[in-house]
């Protein structure tokens, strides 16, 4: 019923360690994507329905109405996410293309180079497999 715990040598030790360093590199490098994106999507409907809220209560006259400064400081603010996303993503892209890297679907960044060469492995073997079948 109960297992021992069997001892891992250094090396299962060391490739757990590995798979555990890599999975969260992975994590933190697709929550820091997606927290960059989400700041971006509610940044935009926050601004949009104070500067709705703030016309409404303009129009009916309600007092104190709101200080233009404020308008102007959220206006600003969103353009500033807006732009600051659009550096960021920018700069990320155009490092990775200096250093030949390309992020996977699961954000683990791998050299480009051995990503091609897969990708033409691949291929090139599939089409081996059909000149073979279509010969037989």
């Amino acid at each position: 019923m109960c297992k021992k715990k069997e001892k891992l040598s250094d090396e299962q030790k060391e490739a757990l360690k590995c798979a555990r360093r890599e999975k969260r590199s992975a994590f933190l490098s697709r929550m820091v994507d997606e927290f960059k994106k989400i700041i971006l999507i509610v940044m935009y409907p926050t601004v949009v329905g104070f500067l709705v809220w703030e016309h409404i209560i303009y129009a009916k006259g309600t007092t104190p109405t709101f200080p233009s400064a404020i308008t102007v400081a959220l206006i600003t603010g969103m353009f500033g996410t807006i732009i600051a996303y659009c550096i960021t993503s920018y700069k990320e892209k155009d490092s990775l293309n200096k250093n030949n890297m390309v992020k996977n679907k699961d954000g683990t960044l791998s050299k480009i180079v051995s990503t091609v060469v897969n990708a033409v492995t691949n291929d090139t073997a599939k089409s081996d497999e059909s000149d073979d079948e279509a010969k037989g």
